[in-house]
């Protein structure tokens, strides 16, 4: 299978991406990562300070500009407004009609009035602005003696919080679940590779989950987007929610079920470079990984599945078209010596069950005058364990079962429902189930070598 290769390589490559991130404190330095984003409370004050300083900055300039409309009222009064009512205050004494004294008097009025409005105007704006910057004055001095309290007392070091929230520290988080997990995939022991994955899945969640509590100011202080970390979290429990469910599959043969998680693998194919955290591909090759097995195992059953429905066919047309073979009641006994070389009897292509497996297969039955052989019509040679555990749990397994005659127990011809015949024969309590259009001819040639 051609997918066997990629598996192997993926394997290697998930060894070696689990080496590079190989860290036993880190642990240790998530909590003190965890301290120092409380301890950055203090940072996002500073934040805050730089807000204050700019509010100040625009506001020391607003102030500014009212100064200079006071100086401008001051100047309108003084070289305008006061000369202009003086002016009138003249007409109206020299006016020899009371209108014009009137009129005059009230020019004069006007011009005081609007002059003076606007001075004391100006006066009040640059109070109201005074009071505002006293006030972040203050301010600003309270979040100083925070920030200095703050610090007189922190002895942690948080430089290396980028490193610790990367890829490789977000990896290294989980590693001895996932290298556990890893381990039993290889050795093709699904049901406690998929309990490893469900509880890297789960610290990954807590983890994140503990992080993305913290607000988006921290994460600036530090030099990070939190829409990177919360997007690198949610990569991985993705991958091992699909890692986890496969291997449910797997070890449960469920190939309907693969062929579901199949469907949702080629969705996600296009966007696995997300799976990539900073320069760790572990999650990546993981995905890869599962998806390629998936599709061996998916494969190979579907093939398998084709080649019974052939062989059926194929036999039931020979079955149909041969001559009847006789069955005689006894047989005459063949003795075989040691020292006798073995010598083929019968080959052919056989449809086949062994033990508790319920599914038909299709193989080589071959037949000498010392043993029996049955092979699977797929050998895996060089094939992962992972692959051959998933074959067989899907019951599609490699097969090469080599028997001596002497240890078949027990040896039937039955009648088949819809016509023809097949064999029935036990191997140390271990039964074995013949599919041939050549049955009859097996069954004569078993009698005479074993001592059925």
């Amino acid at each position: 299978m051609q997918a066997n290769v990629n598996l192997d390589a993926l394997l290697e490559k998930m060894k070696a991406e689990l080496e590079r991130v190989k860290n036993p404190k880190i642990r240790d330095d998530f909590k003190k990562t965890e301290e120092c984003f409380r301890l950055a409370e203090p940072f996002i004050r500073e934040r805050e300070r730089e807000r204050k300083e700019s509010a100040l900055s625009k506001l020391t300039q607003k102030r500014f500009d009212h100064e200079l409309e006071l100086s401008t009222s001051a100047l309108l009064l003084l070289f305008v407004m006061t000369p202009l009512a003086v002016m009138l205050l003249i007409m109206a004494i020299t006016a020899e009609e009371t209108t014009a004294r009137i009129l005059s008097l009230s020019g004069a009025g006007v011009f005081i009035v609007i002059g003076l409005g606007m001075y004391f105007s100006e006066k009040h704006k640059i109070a109201q602005i005074t009071k505002e910057i006293e006030d972040i004055e203050k301010q600003i001095k309270d979040i100083d003696k925070k920030l200095r309290n703050a610090f007189s007392d922190n002895k942690h070091d948080c430089s290396n919080i980028p490193e610790i929230l990367s890829g490789r520290g977000l990896v290294g988080y989980v590693f001895p679940d996932l290298e556990s997990a890893l381990i039993f995939t290889m050795e093709g022991k699904f049901e406690e590779a998929r309990d490893w994955f469900i509880k890297s899945k789960e610290e990954s969640e807590e983890l994140a989950k503990k992080f993305e509590s913290f607000p988006w100011k921290a994460y600036e202080v530090f030099g990070l987007k939190k829409r990177e970390f919360i997007q690198s979290s949610k990569g991985i429990v993705q991958v091992l929610s699909f890692a986890a469910r496969a291997c449910d599959a797997l070890y449960l043969g469920d190939v309907e079920k693969m062929r579901e998680l199949l469907d949702e693998a080629r969705r996600m194919l296009d966007e696995r470079n997300k799976f990539v955290i900073g320069d760790i591909k572990f999650f990546k090759y993981l995905f890869e990984f599962h998806y390629f097995l998936l599709k061996a195992v998916v494969e190979a059953y579907e093939a398998e599945m084709g080649a019974v429905a052939r062989a059926t066919e194929e036999q039931a047309e020979r079955f149909a078209a041969a001559k009847p073979v006789e069955v005689p009641e006894t047989v005459e006994r063949v003795t075989v010596s040691a020292e006798e070389p073995e010598k083929e009897l019968y080959r052919g292509e056989v449809r086949f069950k062994m033990g508790a497996m319920s599914q038909e297969r299709v193989g080589t039955l071959v037949i000498t005058n010392k043993r029996l052989k049955l092979t699977g019509k797929y050998r895996l040679r060089g094939s992962t364990l992972a692959l051959k555990a998933a074959l067989r749990a899907a019951g599609i397994g490699e097969v090469y079962e080599d028997i001596p005659l002497k240890d078949i127990g027990w040896l039937e011809l039955k009648k088949a429902l819809l016509g023809g015949y097949y064999l029935e024969f036990n191997v140390r309590g271990k039964k074995y189930t013949i599919y041939t259009d050549a049955a009859q001819h097996i069954y004569n040639l078993l009698r005479q070598y074993t001592n059925t």
